[in-house]
């Protein structure tokens, strides 16, 4: 969808609400409310304004507070929601990490309009769970996580394996995604995976406990090989891609855009965790665009294609 100029009585040019309205598909600003004191811009600056989907982002108090860094991105989330708005990010799944953020992610509504919508995964990063010596909490936090799931806003359930820093709790760490895929199940809701360095066996456990249907969700953040990207597609799921396919060095993420369908991708951004290429600092939803136009590039499309197909992706997934 293309960007909607608004012509004033003084014939100048703007970038103005009508395509906020457009976007939205509701006959609410998706930009600012433009007016005369507006900036003007030349024919050949305006810029194609999309319709995008964040599928993957953290907002409001998830539990690194005494993280200063991440503290200034909480108290910035007015500007942030703004500026996703501003960029044509009209719906974002804000995602838990650990039990605690559950309710700590909820504080963006306090912040948020109608637009972008934010929707919920609900869940735990498999860095989280613990060992076993925390085994006799688990019932407390899986009636935690029910409860979330319950919420009008709930879109998915949040899990995974990550192996990255040992295998020290690998056998905890499959109880809890087990746990978690049947709790996805019983709510009728996709899975929202990290997987790191232990690909195959997400793949073999998903497979153990599928009992042959097609699961839906995301493998959020995808850095794996194209094959590994294939296996998951092959299971119903849907890719993740952020601001690493800006990397030139990361070689698998490009190869994999390059080869698997549009149909199977959907964008994110991790943020505040993973910038774009060469820009400083935190990421935000507003990179999006900046995501799209990459994969635009490596698949040889038009960017209008990717934002179209994409934000379709994701709405299918996650409404």
């Amino acid at each position: 969808m293309k960007a909607i100029k608004n012509e004033f009585e003084n014939g100048t040019t703007y970038i103005g609400a009508s395509a906020g309205a457009l976007i939205a598909g509701k006959d609410i600003k998706l930009a600012a409310d433009f007016d005369k004191n507006d900036v003007k811009l030349k024919e050949d600056e305006m810029e194609e304004i999309f319709k995008y989907y964040d599928t993957h982002a953290h907002y409001g108090e998830f539990g690194l507070g005494c993280n200063k860094k991440y503290r200034r991105f909480y108290e910035d989330t007015n500007q942030l929601l703004e500026n996703a708005r501003k960029a044509g990010v009209v719906k974002i799944v804000n995602v838990a990490i650990g039990i605690d953020s559950n309710e700590g992610i909820l504080s963006v509504l306090e912040n948020a309009g109608e637009i972008p919508e934010i929707r919920f995964a609900f869940g735990e990063h498999p860095n989280s769970v613990g060992t076993e010596a925390d085994c006799g909490l688990d019932a407390q936090k899986d009636a935690l996580i029910e409860k979330f799931l319950e919420h009008e806003k709930a879109c998915a359930v949040k899990t995974g394996l990550d192996l990255y820093k040992g295998k020290d709790n690998q056998f905890r760490q499959r109880e809890r995604f087990l746990t978690r895929i049947q709790q996805s199940i019983k709510h009728g809701l996709p899975l929202v995976l990290h997987v790191r360095d232990a690909g195959m066996e997400a793949i073999n456990l998903l497979k153990e406990v599928s009992d042959g249907k097609l699961y839906e969700g995301v493998v959020h953040c995808f850095t794996d090989t194209p094959d590994l990207a294939h296996a998951y597609a092959a299971l119903g799921f849907s890719i993740g891609i952020g601001g690493k396919v800006t990397y030139p060095e990361n070689k698998m993420v490009i190869q994999t855009v390059k080869e698997i369908p549009l149909e199977k991708i959907v964008l994110e951004t991790d943020a505040p965790f993973i910038s774009l290429y060469r820009k400083s600092g935190r990421g935000e939803s507003a990179d999006i665009p900046q995501i799209a136009k990459r994969i635009a590039e490596l698949k040889n499309l038009e960017l209008e294609k990717v934002a179209n197909q994409t934000y379709q992706n994701a709405e299918k997934i996650f409404g």
